[in-house]
C-alpha cells in the first residue's frame, strides 16, 4: 500500500527550506521572527535538529502553511483537504461512512514513525481549538 506521509527530520528540514524560500525569507530573517539564531534555522533544514512541537507551529504560522504540511506529502495534504467533507453535516452519512472508510485504509497504511509524527499534528491543532472531537 503507498506510503502517504514521509516525516523524518530530513524531510522536515527539506520542506522548512522550500516553504522558506517561497516566502523569500533567508534563513537569518526567519531565525529573527522565530527568536532563535539563524545556526538553528540551518540545523532544522539540514534535519539535524527536531525543533519539537510548538515550535513546529510557529514556523508554520510565520510561513503561512499548516503545520501537517511538514510531516505529509502534498498529495497526502490533498488528500486529507479533500476529506473536509468527512465534517459537512449536510452530507449524506452513507457518503460520509464511505469516506472515513477510505481514509481508516490510508491511515493503517502509516508505520510507527508516521502515526507518531501525525499524533503530534492532531495533538497540536486539538490545543490550538483547530480541531474538536
Amino acid at each position: 500500500m503507498e506510503k502517504y506521509s514521509h516525516f523524518n527530520l530530513e524531510h522536515f528540514g527539506n520542506k522548512l527550506s522550500f516553504y522558506r524560500k517561497q516566502k523569500d525569507m533567508t534563513q537569518a530573517e526567519l531565525a529573527k521572527r522565530l527568536d532563535v539564531s539563524a545556526t538553528t534555522i540551518n540545523f532544522y533544514e539540514k534535519g539535524r535538529r527536531d525543533p519539537g512541537c510548538s515550535t513546529y507551529l510557529d514556523l508554520a504560522n510565520l510561513l503561512g502553511i499548516d503545520p501537517i504540511q511538514f510531516f505529509i506529502d502534498d498529495k497526502a495534504f490533498n488528500l486529507l483537504m479533500a476529506n473536509d467533507n468527512l465534517f459537512d453535516i449536510n452530507k449524506p452519512t452513507s457518503e460520509k461512512e464511505r469516506l472515513i472508510a477510505g481514509l481508516y485504509i490510508k491511515l493503517r497504511s502509516l508505520n510507527e514513525q508516521e502515526l507518531k509524527a501525525l499524533n503530534i499534528v492532531l495533538d497540536s491543532m486539538i490545543g490550538q481549538n483547530k480541531l474538536e472531537f
